[in-house]
């Protein structure tokens, strides 16, 4: 017999919401779902060996699992959409695993007008690059459409950010949050970086960070990466709003990230001289 657990944190939050028991033996496998809400029927993703997609209609539920061979365990609940996250969860512990479980199901449940908005195939070079870091900021902006009424977002490459609130990372705070505990740290940049906090997060093109630096305990910026060398300049639209951040102060031209910066109060993108490192 196999026997796996798999807490359940609610999204944006830590503590534990709910809880899902795999067992298994020669006669099959079932999961037992326990949740904390349940308001409406969910979707219940789970890759466990397959992945498994079934409807939550009861906030403790058994669903049978056919061909489930024991191993880890990432999960997933959304709503009925698919898009989404109430819940999340691993066996292993791995958040970043169920999260991923979450976004690929999201994709799929994109609408056919959606994707036709998507660029056919990943741009590449330089044009990757922009990409990567321009959408990281955009990522931010949209978080803060879902700001008190009154509080707007927009977000213009050239102009920086435009946001009509009194403090920009209070609108974005629950995103950020979930992101922090759903993507892994980039010790790397915590490291070198004092007061700082950074995660990676993968996509199609490779990988972005996102960071934020604090004054004692205060936010003051919010910060968006591409890894890079200094030799190899951002694209052009991109110079006035990236600035290098080397790795190692002692090889100020080699290894580091391509950072934009926003200010965590007005939303602002800080535009710095382009005149060295």
């Amino acid at each position: 017999m196999s026997k796996k657990i798999v807490i359940l944190h609610k999204s944006g939050e830590k503590a534990a919401a709910g809880i899902v028991k795999i067992v298994g033996d020669e006669k099959g496998a079932k999961a037992y779902v326990s949740v904390e809400q349940l308001s409406s029927p969910c979707l219940f993703l789970l890759k466990a060996g397959k992945k498994y997609t079934s409807t939550l209609t009861d906030r403790k539920q058994t669903i049978d699992l056919s061909g489930y061979d024991g191993g880890p365990a990432d999960c997933a609940i959304t709503d009925r959409s698919g898009r989404t996250l109430l819940y999340y969860g691993s066996s292993e512990g791995n958040t970043v695993g169920s999260f991923a479980l979450f976004e690929e199901y999201k994709k799929r449940a994109e609408k056919p007008g959606d994707r036709a908005a998507r660029p056919s195939s990943p741009p590449v070079g330089d044009r990757a690059e922009e990409h990567k870091i321009s959408a990281a900021s955009r990522e931010s902006s949209s978080s803060a459409s879902s700001a008190p009424a009154g509080e707007k977002a927009t977000f213009e490459l050239d102009g920086g950010l435009i946001y009509e609130g009194e403090n920009f990372y209070s609108a974005v705070k629950p995103q950020l949050d979930e992101m922090f505990v759903c993507y892994p740290e980039e010790k790397v940049l915590n490291d070198v970086i004092p007061n700082s906090r950074w995660i990676r997060v993968n996509c199609e093109e490779g990988f972005y960070v996102v960071g934020i630096l604090y004054n004692l305990e205060e936010p003051i910026y919010i910060c968006y990466g591409i890894k890079g060398v200094y030799t190899l300049r951002p694209p052009e639209e991109l110079g006035a709003v990236c600035d290098w951040l080397p790795l190692d102060l002692n090889n100020k031209f080699g290894d580091g990230y391509w950072v934009i910066y926003q200010d965590a109060k007005t939303g602002k993108t800080v535009r710095r001289p382009q005149n060295g490192a």
